[in-house]
């Protein structure tokens, strides 16, 4: 297969961290993170400003590109902290209907569409990192996102499909690590040892 050629323009920092086949042999799925404004074929993003110091705030991204090197969707989570090492995509897979499933991490909050999470970092501590799971539609929207808050840090770092459709409702595996007391929906865990 020969090269093709992807768009992606940022004015600041730019990374794409995680790909994957579409699953239809049609194209790739990216994301990652950025600060500023990026340009993902026809598909513009403003990662914003923190809302309490107001310097620019990163973002994390996910996208479709065919062979050609069209994007047909993308989508952005906006975070509201100041470190683009901790608001990132860092792993994505298709889920079959043409969109994708995203994990990645963020500190102290982020929006996914119209879905506002807090993280870890809220309340006044030092910021660490809350992994968060996403579902993003073929049409770039996001269907659903989830987080596993921790009083220390959790860490999403690979997602994939759960098959079982229990209840009609497509669900994820989420593959990260925690340290300290971290909420799985309803279920608590406590890591014991050293990390």
């Amino acid at each position: 297969m020969s090269a093709w050629p992807v768009a992606i323009e940022a004015t600041g920092d730019c990374s794409v961290i995680a790909s994957s086949p579409d699953g239809h042999q049609e194209g790739w799925l990216i994301t990652g993170h950025f600060h500023g404004n990026i340009t993902l074929g026809a598909f513009r993003f403003f990662s914003g400003a923190n809302s309490e110091y107001g310097f620019l705030a990163p973002s994390a991204f996910a996208a479709h590109v065919n062979f050609a090197g069209h994007v047909s969707w993308a989508a952005q989570v906006q975070c509201d902290s100041e470190d683009s090492t901790i608001c990132q995509g860092r792993a994505i897979v298709p889920d079959g209907s043409g969109g994708a499933l995203v994990s990645g991490t963020f500190d102290v909050a982020a929006t996914f569409d119209s879905i506002h999470l807090l993280g870890s970092g809220a309340g006044g501590f030092l910021p660490d990192q809350t992994a968060f799971v996403m579902r993003v539609s073929s049409a770039g929207s996001i269907v659903w996102a989830h987080h596993v808050p921790s009083d220390g840090y959790s860490k999403g770092e690979g997602v994939a499909i759960d098959h079982s459709n229990m209840g009609g409702v497509q669900g994820a595996f989420l593959v990260g690590s925690f340290h300290g007391l971290a909420l799985f929906g309803s279920e608590r865990l406590k890591n014991n040892g050293n990390g």
